[in-house]
């Protein structure tokens, strides 16, 4: 490995610790910065120091005379040559979180998200993080391209019986009664996750001021298992709650629905497969405000009819033993 390959490495290794230490472990930019500083501050006072005096004993152990100036020289440079010193120096890539956000953008292929104007007079806005650019990037890796090429089962048309396990959307009669996806070709299928959400204390005085409306996506394609953790959820929209009620889902989800509709029509290009994959939304998971909201329904669960798979009223509920709604059968 070249010199310069082995440096972008460890200075590429470094940040993703950074990264895991900022965005998973939820430590302050502020308190990485200052943890920076003093290692910094260590290695480059002690380091220096350490060296000089390896370097002047090997020197002698094989009687060669040096001048001690140039011995100083010598691990002063190999010291502040190292990548990691060289990362935290001033102004180095990794050295301020202004810093570290431009590292991780140009070497870990961030999707940055959009913000698209909802009422440009009132300064009313949401952000969009591209599906089609996540997909791409997801795509990249030949692990999640092998896992989804191994999942792949083809058409299926099986007839499931009372003893049928239900372990992917593939296994139900819905997908299978689905053409686009249910397909000898490969494709790719997405399941949407809308909720709300409080960003400040929901008891407190500023409940619902902040409240926010996310929409996260999923790829179903992954095998069983894979979706368990947080790290294979996206997200797609996030915006202010009150602001989806006053312009509509319609006007927010433009930018999703758009890049769905390229998706389905044209599909995304994989690089690692040479081609392009169309797919599409199989499934849209939301709780009981969030459905009845995408589905314009009675928001109030003190309504008449407040529940959308069956056709019971609230007094019947009230006076009768309702062990289960309905469901449809998949």
């Amino acid at each position: 490995m070249q010199s310069r390959e082995l440096y972008d490495l460890i200075e590429q290794q470094l940040g993703a610790a950074l990264l895991k230490l900022e965005y998973l472990a939820h430590v302050p930019g502020t308190a990485i910065d200052e943890f920076l500083q003093e290692l910094h501050h260590l290695l480059s006072s002690s380091t220096a120091t350490i060296s000089k005096s390896l370097v002047d004993d090997i020197l002698k152990s094989n009687n060669i005379q040096v001048d001690e100036s140039i011995i100083g020289d010598i691990a002063t440079a190999v010291c502040s040559a190292t990548p990691v010193q060289k990362s935290l120096q001033k102004g180095g890539s990794l050295s301020t979180s202004y810093q570290r956000r431009r590292f991780y953008t140009q070497k870990f292929g961030v999707v940055e998200p959009v913000t698209h104007v909802l009422n440009a007079k009132e300064k009313h806005t949401f952000q969009y993080v591209p599906i089609l650019k996540s997909l791409q990037h997801i795509l990249r890796s030949q692990s999640v391209v092998e896992k989804l090429v191994k999942n792949h089962r083809g058409a299926q048309h099986t007839q499931p019986d009372e003893f049928h396990e239900y372990k992917t959307p593939q296994d139900g009669t819905l997908y299978q009664k689905n053409s686009f996806l249910n397909n000898n070709e490969l494709r790719i299928s997405l399941s949407l996750y809308v909720d709300d959400f409080e960003t400040c204390n929901p008891l407190g005085t500023s409940k619902r001021k902040h409240k926010l409306c996310a929409v996260y996506w999923i790829l179903n394609n992954l095998p069983p298992g894979s979706h368990s953790s947080l790290s294979t959820i996206y997200l797609a929209i996030l915006s202010k709650a009150d602001h989806i009620k006053n312009y509509g889902y319609a006007k927010t989800f433009k930018p999703l629905l758009q890049d769905l509709k390229i998706l389905e029509d044209q599909g995304v290009y994989i690089p690692l497969l040479g081609k392009s994959l169309k797919g599409t939304v199989h499934s849209v998971v939301a709780d009981n405000l969030g459905a009845h909201s995408l589905a314009e329904f009675q928001e109030s669960f003190s309504a008449d009819y407040y529940c959308r798979q069956c056709t019971a009223k609230s007094c019947d509920v009230q006076h009768h033993c309702f062990i289960r709604c309905i469901w449809p059968k998949n």
